[in-house]
């Protein structure tokens, strides 16, 4: 009994220790990511790669005609978008197709044989019975001529007679279709009004519950505990991005819209944006065209970050009890 109680705790300190050290391990050593762009008239490409733990870890994305993602673990693919798989089943399936058209073909070819051989048996089968059925084929050929004639007279005679009647029935029919079809017009016509007043009706109550809800929105964003809970989430989100920005930026930037002033502002975002980032461009040159409509570029971004650290600042997001308020209300 206490042989087994030592192996558990064993396996029990095992996993916590195993456990600790991928926590510390997540502290100490920083992921690392690249990013490489190129956009002129004639190609765009964007590549991001990252890794972890000596690319144990490892994701790669690159955008040029199409996106292509992958991440591994250990050197095995968990997810990707799997397009060449994709392809491999579409050829294989169309392969397959071509094997069964041409057996399809073939036994085809087969039944269309054997249907003609059949058919020329047949015929000559029927010439040899006919040449002894001619004789006893005129002598009753006679008396059905008499029976036909006799027949004719007693049809004509039935004709007369029904198309007195078929006068009176047709006129009875159309005044009973023309009263069917103005029946069907009303409930139609009635149908329709219903339908427009129920709908009227409920647009109207939506209206006033959603005008409600609207002003309720605006109140309840503007108290106190909705202004703590933002203040809070972006405080953190600020030390998160600036954990993730690049280190490094190597590169060029080539922009200009068809009005001057539109460049001019662009200019103001991008000095804007770096100066808050507190970003290094020593190394990327910015020339804007106020002449000219382009956009042309080159860059070169390196960075690294701790995903411990990163991971602490998105829990201590999600604990705060403000933030948990905003949440539960939106539900």
């Amino acid at each position: 009994m206490l042989h087994i109680l030592l192996i558990l705790l064993k396996i029990i300190g095992i996993i916590l220790l195993a456990s600790l050290a991928l926590v510390a391990l997540l502290f100490i050593l920083p992921a690392s990511y690249k990013i490489e762009g190129i956009k002129n008239k004639e190609q765009s490409y964007l590549r991001i790669h990252g890794g972890w733990l000596f690319h144990l870890l490892h994701f790669n994305m690159e955008y040029s005609e199409e996106l292509k993602y992958s991440l591994r673990i250990l050197g095995l693919k968990i997810f990707s978008d799997d397009t060449d798989e994709n392809a491999d089943d579409s050829y294989e399936t169309f392969e397959n197709d071509e094997k069964y058209e041409k057996r399809g073909r073939t036994e085809d070819n087969d039944k269309n044989m054997n249907s003609v051989e059949s058919d020329d048996f047949i015929k000559a089968g029927q010439e040899f019975k006919g040449d002894n059925i001619e004789g006893k084929a005129l002598a009753n050929s006679q008396k059905n001529l008499d029976k036909e004639n006799v027949d004719e007279r007693q049809s004509y005679i039935n004709k007369e007679e029904s198309s007195t009647d078929e006068e009176n029935s047709d006129l009875d029919y159309k005044v009973k279709q023309l009263i069917d079809f103005v029946k069907n017009i009303w409930f139609k016509c009635r149908k329709l009004f219903g339908k427009i007043k129920h709908k009227v009706r409920s647009t109207k109550h939506k209206f006033k519950n959603n005008q409600k809800k609207f002003k309720y929105l605006i109140k309840y964003l503007k108290s106190e505990e909705v202004k703590t809970a933002y203040n809070y989430i972006k405080s953190k989100t600020s030390q998160i991005v600036k954990l993730l920005k690049p280190k490094k930026i190597r590169g060029k930037l080539e922009f200009g819209f068809e009005s001057p002033d539109k460049t001019g502002k662009m200019l103001g975002v991008i000095a804007v944006v770096c100066t808050a980032l507190k970003l290094n461009m020593d190394n990327f040159q910015i020339e804007p065209d106020f002449e000219n409509k382009k956009f042309n570029g080159i860059i070169r971004a390196w960075g690294h970050f701790s995903i411990g650290v990163v991971g602490v600042y998105i829990l201590q997001i999600y604990m705060k009890d403000e933030v948990h308020a905003v949440i539960d209300k939106f539900n």
